[in-house]
């Protein structure tokens, strides 16, 4: 399978990464600090190997 490189950032910009697909996983939390962190009832998780980020 061939990799593929994406994009992404967090919501103002000041970080941003660069990271190979598909990823080593994906997965749905819905422990209890995940939901209060971001005020949702669940939390998508992907973990990606990194290639190259920005800090």
């Amino acid at each position: 399978m061939n990799a593929t490189t994406k994009t992404g950032s967090c919501l103002c910009g000041a970080v941003t990464l660069e990271f190979q697909i598909p990823t080593l996983f994906a997965t749905h939390c819905h422990c209890s600090m995940c939901r209060r962190s971001n005020g949702a009832g669940f939390v998508k998780v992907a973990d990606a190997m990194l290639a190259y980020g920005v800090i």
